[in-house]
């Protein structure tokens, strides 16, 4: 049987769930916007020096002091990003909100969060998901995408909704735990706004071999396998993130809903998982 395709499913959970009766709040989610007064700053400073001082003193508030670098070349950087900025600023803290409610109601729980909207130097890394806070990369390329934004920022939110897994799962299980039923969340919240891989789609079904007969593994290592950067001539670089979404979007397939995904036991979660990852195994 040939697995939906993304595109298919996302128009499915539009057209299929149908709002509960928990109505969640959003007063537990502060947002922090650390993007309006560096903006404000950037504007004002009269060359790229002054710039780029400004954007130092900005990530060093966020506990992420910029050493050894002069301050005339992230200056430049960062007003080249200013457009950007600008537009999550203008936008982000009714996202996080919006997303937040979104992400509530499918856990039957309120979100209790601190987002921070920041420009962070590295535009790889799109969202920081750090034990007391969610930190947004506004200058991320794929932070340029509403869609995107909000995929991410759902993916997080859930993450701290859902159970331990220690004890239940072993350490890949519990990872891709917590990376699927995310996944699960942000295909739900915002259909289309979790990327592609054609390179990896290609070899879905060996993929999906290697993750289920590794996913009772008690190693460590196989987590970084599948999710680090360790190389290995079965798994390219990313296979674990998309497999996860792949996992995810099978099983709003099997159970109906996103709702019915995200609230999954870790040993509930273990039998869907094995069901659906034989049948990505078996595809075509």
């Amino acid at each position: 049987m040939r697995a939906i395709t993304l595109s298919f499913l996302f128009l499915a959970v539009a057209a299929c769930r149908t709002p509960g009766s928990f109505t969640p709040r959003t007063d537990g989610v502060d947002v922090r916007d650390a993007l309006e007064p560096l903006i404000q700053a950037v504007r004002a400073a009269p060359d790229d020096r002054t710039a780029g001082e400004a954007w130092s003193r900005s990530l060093a508030d966020l506990g992420m002091p910029v050493e050894g670098v002069k301050p005339e070349p992230l200056g430049k950087a960062i007003r080249a990003s200013l457009p950007q900025l600008e537009s999550v600023s203008a936008s982000g803290p009714s996202e996080a909100r919006e997303v937040a409610a979104a992400v509530g109601s499918l856990h039957g729980r309120s979100v209790t969060a601190r987002v921070w909207l920041a420009a962070l130097r590295d535009d790889t890394i799109t969202l920081d998901v750090q034990p007391d806070r969610i930190v947004l990369n506004a200058r991320s390329s794929a932070a340029a995408e509403p869609r995107a934004r909000r995929a991410l920022l759902a993916r997080a939110m859930s993450s701290s909704l859902l159970p331990p897994t220690s004890g239940s799962l072993g350490p890949l299980a519990g990872v891709v735990y917590r990376q699927s039923l995310c996944a699960a969340a942000a295909l739900s919240v915002a259909p289309g706004g979790l990327e592609d891989d054609p390179r990896l789609r290609a070899r879905l079904p060996l993929l999906a071999r290697e993750l289920l007969a590794s996913l009772d593994s008690a190693a460590p290592a196989q987590v970084d396998r599948f999710f680090g950067a360790t190389a290995d001539p079965l798994l390219p670089r990313g296979s674990g993130a998309f497999l996860s979404t792949e996992l995810g979007a099978a099983l709003i397939q099997d159970l109906g809903t996103a709702e019915k995904v995200v609230r999954l036991t870790p040993g509930e979660f273990r039998r869907h998982a094995s069901q659906a990852l034989q049948r990505l195994a078996a595809a075509p």
